[in-house]
């Protein structure tokens, strides 16, 4: 199949949460060579950059501060229930 040179031709790569480098090189009105890259982590250097800038706006962390008193609980790690109850974790066995 020839190509219609009276027709023009339009090539949009479309990426979701990446970026894409995209270069079509066409000699004559046919395809040379067709390159095409995608870096899918991107979205996740946004990510971190998101919550870089989150930590340093809220000043300092929730996880870097202490808190008074065991709530009536003991230590240790647990579940909130569908029902809203609080069910401890089991520690893990070796």
């Amino acid at each position: 199949m020839l190509p219609n040179l009276a027709e023009a031709y339009d090539l949009l790569p479309v990426t979701v949460l990446a970026r894409n480098e995209f270069r079509i090189d066409v000699e004559d009105g046919m395809l040379k060579s067709l390159q095409s890259g995608q870096d899918t982590t991107a979205p996740i250097a946004l990510l971190k950059s998101a919550g870089e800038t989150a930590a340093r706006a809220a000043g300092v962390g929730v996880s870097a501060r202490d808190f008074e008193g065991s709530y009536g609980l003991p230590t240790g790690v647990y579940l909130l229930k569908p029902d809203g109850t609080l069910a401890a974790v089991p520690a893990p066995r070796n």
